[in-house]
């Protein structure tokens, strides 16, 4: 589906959510990505964000958004406030007629992006790592398969096929990828139930505003069980190695206060690894799908053909994670002194 016009976006949020008076409130589209998009509503008296999901609401990762947010608070994270529906949830949905996409209400956060090559980002990010880790509570559940294997492998060469018959710009890219992406799925595997704890699953640095107080962390859906270790690797994966030989020195620094501040993870784990392997390969083949898929959303399919070039782009190496596990005893050298 399509941008709604802003008269019937407008009448939409009115109904679901209680914002104040919104007949002269500003609405435009401040950000839209692979799995939703962000509406700023400007009421004069107050600015909020409206996200619309395509891919839906996970009513249990709601339950433990709340709960890993209610204790990480007490610790300094902090995060935009939720605003109930009008009948007191926290999901609501636009009406059936125009796609029935689920929503949900933000107070808007004013700040810059958080520029990962500032002095103290290495140090500020291991902190807040450590404050959602030793704060989490556990989570038994069984994860998302998105963080633990790598599905429909046998797929993959018709899905290269698909794209070079559809003429593809990037199906040469993914064809070249096909030997990273099985390694990638090799290194994947599931975890114990009394391993995972409540993760945030998303911390990367477009996840994250600078304000005159510090760090807030944002998008919060995706939060469900996982391992902190391998959250914290695929973090640092994720901030000081995209699209570049990782940052050994940045990388150190964030582990070490990561220790220093309580967090209970190393790097030690043979299968350290595999959330990112893991969620790098779903990712791309997810983006792969939906750009190809001719019943989606055409801004949608743009959206995902740019996200799959960029991560494709920035593929990890083998080099990469031999430079993690040298970053992890660097960690644990430093947590020691």
């Amino acid at each position: 589906m399509g941008e709604l016009p802003i008269g019937e976006l407008r009448a939409a949020i009115d109904a679901v959510f209680d914002l104040g008076p919104l007949d002269r409130a500003a609405i435009r589209l401040a950000n839209s990505g692979a799995m939703g998009r962000i509406w700023h509503v400007d009421t004069g008296d107050a600015r909020y964000a409206v996200k619309e999901y395509f891919w839906g609401v996970d009513q249990t990762n709601l339950r433990r958004e709340t709960a890993l947010q209610a204790a990480s608070a007490v610790v300094g994270v902090r995060f935009p406030t939720a605003h109930p529906t009008r009948d007191g949830h926290l999901v609501g949905a636009l009406p059936e007629h125009v796609g029935g996409a689920q929503l949900r209400a933000f107070t808007w956060v004013s700040g810059s992006p958080v520029d990962i090559t500032a002095p103290d980002a290495p140090e500020r990010l291991g902190e807040l790592l450590a404050h959602l880790h030793d704060t989490a509570p556990p989570a038994p559940e069984e994860p998302d398969p998105w963080y633990e294997v790598v599905s429909d492998q046998q797929g993959w060469d018709e899905l290269c096929a698909a794209a070079e018959t559809a003429r593809a710009p990037w199906s040469a890219q993914l064809r070249g990828a096909l030997p990273a992406l099985r390694s990638l799925a090799a290194m994947t595997g599931t975890t114990a139930p009394g391993e995972r704890i409540v993760c945030h699953l998303d911390l990367q640095p477009g996840n994250l505003l600078q304000d005159d107080a510090g760090w807030v962390l944002l998008d919060w859906d995706n939060t469900g069980p996982g391992r902190a270790d391998r959250e914290l690797a695929a973090t640092l994966l994720r901030w000081f190695g995209h699209g570049q030989p990782l940052d050994l020195a940045a990388s150190a620094r964030a582990l070490r206060c990561y220790r220093n501040t309580g967090g209970p993870a190393d790097l030690a784990a043979p299968d350290v690894l595999a959330m990112h392997a893991a969620t790098t390969a779903n990712f791309i083949l997810a983006m792969a799908r939906l750009a190809l898929d001719a019943t989606a959303d055409p801004d949608r399919r743009g959206d995902a053909a740019i996200h799959l070039g960029s991560t494709l782009a920035g593929l990890p190496g083998p080099d990469d994670y031999h430079r993690l596990r040298a970053v992890g005893g660097h960690g644990r050298a430093g947590a020691a002194g």
